[in-house]
């Protein structure tokens, strides 16, 4: 099943793209806000691996990653195609 942030309404093919698609630190227990947010869709474009290849993959409107095998077995569950 997909996972779809509340923050910004995009859906994941899994837990690690979701993962990736945040930035930034958490707040401190001193009760400040922090600057945790979520990566624009720009960013995601434009974020890639220590190879040159992009990090984040865009399959059937849901963001995905092939990081891990979880990803490519949740898409295949949902009978998404790996492109």
């Amino acid at each position: 099943m997909a996972t779809t942030c509340r923050a910004c309404d995009t859906d994941f093919a899994g837990v690690a793209a979701f993962d990736l698609h945040r930035t930034g630190e958490f707040a401190g227990s001193g009760g400040g806000r922090g600057s945790r947010r979520c990566l624009t869709m720009d960013e995601m474009k434009s974020k890639t691996k220590k190879d040159g290849t992009p990090l984040f993959e865009f399959v059937d409107g849901e963001v995905a990653t092939f990081k891990t095998e979880e990803d490519k077995a949740k898409l295949r569950a949902l009978g998404k195609k790996e492109t």
